[in-house]
């Protein structure tokens, strides 16, 4: 979406002009005006009604959002926010930010006395007005900062677009256009004063000692002030007629210009440039602007802060300072703040003997020397807060660049920017342009290899490169071979950046160093500090403690709130350190605190998740530290957080020697997984806790492990697969004795047979796991029995049968409080209620299932009442609620399983039927058919023919609604009596 507001206000998609009435409109530019931050209603209220706003504002604000939802590019490009709103920002093209970038590229442009880019980039920003800024809502004071901020921002790129001009000896073509800005604003004195020296190189000088004196009667007239000393000097030189060049950005002499050598190479921190030329750009004058680098060992920190100092030279004429502050330097402490201040205090000039030797006078001396200068200051490698603010200049006209390897949280003001490591494309552009392109080309080698390796630090991009370079004889490949960690023949890259990681290790408590090597034990991709707490052996809070200063140090990093994770480098420097310091014995009894916990973390997260469950995981034991969920929300929260790593945990429990620990953790996540449709890692949990349980030849645990990768395979739709692993549990439990157990694979196993189009075979064995269920008392999954057997006599139209079945699962469900067993018969029983046309009693029933579904997370049963529910709609006639609710469980759908989506997309496409949307309904259908036959459903195959065929003949098109008919009636097996029935009813009407 395309947004302007340097003149009136407009908004635009790709389609279209945004077209909104006036309120809604202003609303939006105040949305704009603040993109990206959340807009309190308290301000939209004051912006839209500043001075009698209606009782109803806050309702009437939520219905212009409404309104600017559906006229926007996206209907999520207003986001709710905490307090109020925020407009989104991607995708979105602002002429203000154009504006704000292209006068940025030309104050660099002028700092490196490159007047032609300069000239160009500003005439093109100044191009971009229209008029004034936000002109049509110039009374909306919550717009007023941002106007003041643009009008401002304009008038100086004039100003300087000007004096690019004068320096090229433009005067003629310049005169009248500054005389009309004289005019326009007679109190801005820079005007007046490029006018005065425009007229006087053109030798019109009484004309230029005319608008002096015109300038100076409107100032002191208006505003009771003489003119400013730049305006009076010229003033002088005119009336001397001395001889005037136009002021051109130099740099004296004789001032400090300490700053390092800058980088023939940076790569990749344009943004971040960008970011530092904004703030300082913006910052008010009224303080020193001091901005903190921070970042990890080898990030860049100093090459960025060297090449934004030379790009800010000229604008520091009294002189550019560095000082390495040493904070972390092998062999040598940190620099003292007053003996930096006198090596700063000697390089602006002050002798020895007249710095003071005391420290407190030392840095009060600095201060005062630096008072009202305009320095730029680099403070490289701080160690910390107290370091670094005795040495900031109290005169608000200084720039202070200090880089530190941890964040700094000093008292005064001060913006922080810390620096990522480099993107893929980034590290692959540093390499190439230290190595040459020609080599990288002619190599071959896929660059993205080197990314990895290095982990976009540039220290460890340069070493690579530079090694390449001085061996012409080697390949990419080789070089990224002899560099492995695991080699020993020659120095891995790591051993190559360890110098720069070691420095911060060092200064680590031996407490947070060891935290820091075992948490390289953790197989996953993060961590919380809990987790941390285990592997060392600590208590919770002091763990959080250690892992928080590891963050600080830059050794770890957090992308979340309690998430943990390790740079790839740090992870392979952490890995190096842990061999070299904790013997074998200590990292596994390490690694079995941790699979300890994981498993103690799971049973409790699933106790709350999955209560009525509990008896798959009984026999979990505790571990530290104690893992306590309140609600089964908390439980969701925690299981979602470490899905990832619960996957490489397993592995390694199963593959490293703690068979039990992989089996425990596989049967009680199952629930969890199979809700969440998480099928993937369900096949490698409960596929490695199978090799496990087999090498220990436990075949109960194995017919376990076999129970739930069937279900697994069901999710994805893989019947076959399902069948088979379903066929070899029931086996094994039979070879075993446990019946209750068999029972369970029987009902299960029933499932797959119905969509495979065996719904005999499915009876047969749903009702032996009923009699064993009844022999055996009739315990807690008999509930899920009962509902499997109800589904399969839909199938045989047995109706009477189904809704018997699925009473009773209902009542099961409900005695023993397995609300995840409630939803799915509430849903079931529904869709039957829904068959023999009581509408009222199942929209009753599916709506509760939706609501269960919901508060549990169970995607599956939320998907299947949500489409129910579209039936209920589409009965009614509500053409609009249907397709809505449809369209919803369509969204699950794609989520959860494929017969799912097969059978949702079955469902639209018949509601589109009934609302004589043939066209859709054939596209929809179609899917469906083509889909189902991928996955061997046939029944839902047959079902799409049926389904097909009726929008055909909706169409008028007898003879292809008859084709699809009896296409899907040979698909079916001789016991799919209902589907046959109705095909049968359907070929009969045709004739």
């Amino acid at each position: 979406m395309r947004v302007n507001v340097l003149g009136p206000f407009e908004a635009s998609t790709v389609e279209a002009a945004v077209s909104v009435v006036a309120m809604p409109r202003r609303l939006l530019a105040v949305l704009v005006s603040r993109a990206g931050r959340s807009v309190g209603e308290s301000v939209l209220i004051d912006a839209l009604w500043p001075h009698d706003p209606p009782a109803n504002a806050r309702k009437t604000i939520q219905i212009y959002i409404h309104r600017l939802r559906q006229a926007l590019d996206r209907p999520d490009r207003i986001q709710r926010a905490a307090t109020g709103y925020r407009l989104v920002t991607d995708g979105l093209v602002l002429d203000a930010e154009r504006f704000d970038m292209l006068v940025r590229q030309a104050d660099r442009a002028r700092a490196e006395h490159n007047d032609v880019d300069a000239a160009r980039l500003l005439a093109e920003a100044l191009d971009l007005w229209r008029g004034l800024a936000y002109e049509d809502f110039a009374d909306c004071l919550a717009l007023t900062p941002e106007i003041e901020r643009l009008d401002a921002l304009w008038l100086k790129a004039i100003e300087e677009r000007n004096a690019i001009e004068l320096r090229a000896d433009r005067y003629e073509a310049l005169i009248p256009e500054l005389t009309r800005l004289t005019a326009r604003f007679p109190y801005r004195e820079r005007f007046h004063a490029q006018l005065m020296y425009a007229l006087y190189r053109e030798d019109r000088r009484a004309e230029a000692l005319t608008v002096y004196r015109t300038a100076r009667d409107v100032l002191s007239r208006e505003l009771g002030i003489e003119p400013g000393p730049r305006l009076q000097r010229l003033h002088r030189a005119v009336l001397r007629g001395e001889t005037l060049t136009a002021p051109t950005p130099a740099v004296p002499a004789d001032t400090p210009a300490q700053l390092p050598p800058d980088v023939s190479s940076l790569i990749g921190r344009d943004d971040l440039l960008d970011d530092l030329f904004k703030t300082v750009d913006d910052a008010p004058g009224t303080a020193p602007t001091v901005v903190v680098i921070d970042g990890m060992p080898g990030v860049g920190k100093t090459a960025l802060a060297v090449r934004f100092g030379h790009r800010l030279a000229s604008r520091y004429p009294d002189g550019r300072l560095h000082v390495d502050l040493r904070g972390y330097t092998d062999g040598a402490d940190p620099v003292p703040a007053d003996r930096a201040a006198h090596q700063m205090l000697r390089a602006l000039g002050v002798p020895d003997d007249g710095i003071p030797i005391a420290p407190d006078e030392r840095i009060a001396l600095w201060r005062s020397r630096t008072a009202d200068r305009r320095l730029l200051i680099l403070l490289d490698n701080a160690a910390d807060d107290a370091q670094l603010e005795p040495l900031i200049p109290a005169s608000g006209r200084a720039l202070v660049l200090a880089t530190s390897r941890r964040p700094l949280t000093m008292s005064g003001d001060f913006i922080g920017l810390t620096v990522p490591p480099l993107t893929t494309a980034a590290t692959v552009g540093l390499f190439t342009e230290i190595v040459g392109a020609y080599r990288v080309t002619s190599d071959g080698h896929p660059l993205r290899d080197v990314a990895t390796a290095t982990g976009g630090l540039p220290l460890a991009v340069r070493i690579l490169a530079n090694r390449l370079r001085q061996r012409p004889q080697w390949t990419i490949g080789r070089l990224l071979e002899r560099h492995r960690p695991e080699r020993t023949t020659a120095p891995p890259l790591e051993t190559a950046v360890e110098n720069a990681f070691a420095l911060s290790y060092r200064h680590l408590t031996p407490t947070q160093r060891r935290v820091f090597r075992l948490l390289a034990l953790h197989p996953g991709d993060d961590f919380s500090a809990t987790v941390a707490a285990a592997l060392a052996d600590l208590e919770p809070t002091e763990a959080a403690l250690s892992v928080e200063t590891l963050v600080d140090c830059r050794l770890l990093e957090s992308p979340r709130y309690d998430r943990y994770t390790f740079h790839d480098l740090l992870r392979s420097y952490a890995r190096e350190r842990l061999h070299a310091e904790e013997t074998e014995d200590d990292r596994r009894a390490a690694r079995t605190r941790l699979l300890d916990h994981y498993r103690h973390a799971a049973g409790a997260a699933m106790d709350r998740y999955a209560p009525n469950e509990r008896a798959r995981w009984a026999g979990i034991p505790e571990a530290s530290p104690k893992a306590n969920f309140e609600t089964s929300e908390e439980a969701t929260t925690w299981a979602e957080a470490e899905r990832r790593n619960l996957v490489a945990v397993v592995a390694l429990a199963a593959n490293g020697g703690w068979p039990e620990h992989a089996n425990q953790l596989s049967l009680c996540l199952f629930r969890y997984l199979h809700s969440g449709a998480y099928a993937t890692e369900a096949l490698s949990i409960h596929g490695n806790a199978l090799e496990a349980m087999r090498r220990t030849g436990d075949r109960n645990a194995q017919g376990k492990a076999l129970n739930d990768l069937g279900a697994t395979y069901m999710v994805l739709g893989d019947y076959p697969s399902a069948a088979r692993h379903y066929a070899q549990a029931v086996e094994l439990f039979r070879a075993t004795g446990n019946r209750l157990s068999e029972s369970a694979v029987l009902t299960n196993q029933g499932s797959v047979l119905v969509i495979l189009g065996r719904p005999a075979e499915a009876v047969a064995g749903q009702e032996k796991a009923a009699a064993i269920l009844a022999e055996e008392g009739m315990p807690g999954n008999a509930s899920r029995c009962f509902r499997n057997l109800a589904s399969t006599c839909v199938a045989l139209d047995r109706a009477d049968d189904a809704i018997r079945h699925t009473l009773t699962a209902l009542r099961m469900a409900q005695e023993g409080s397995d609300e995840a067993c409630e939803a799915e018969a509430l849903w079931y029983l529904g869709m039957q209620r829904l068959d023999t046309g009581h509408t009222e009693e199942a929209q009753a029933h599916l709506q509760r299932a939706h609501e269960l579904a919901v508060r549990i997370g169970h995607s599956r049963i939320e998907c299947g009442a949500l489409d129910g529910i579209g039936i209920v709609h589409r009965h009614r006639g509500d053409r609009a609620k249907s397709l809505a609710a449809h369209d919803r469980a369509l969204a699950l759908a794609k989520t959860t399983s494929r017969i799912g989506l097969v059978n949702t997309l079955i469902n639209l496409g018949e509601t589109q039927t009934a609302f004589e949307d043939f066209a859709s309904a054939i596209e929809t259908l179609t899917q469906a058919a083509e889909l189902s036959g991928e996955i061997g459903a046939v029944g839902s195959r047959a079902d799409a023919h049926r389904a097909l065929a009726i929008a055909h003949k909706g169409t008028g098109d007898v003879e292809e609604a008859r084709r699809w008919l009896e296409s899907g009636r040979e698909l079916l097996g001789p016991n799919a009596v209902r589907l046959k029935l109705r095909i049968q009813a359907e070929l009969d009407a045709l004739d």
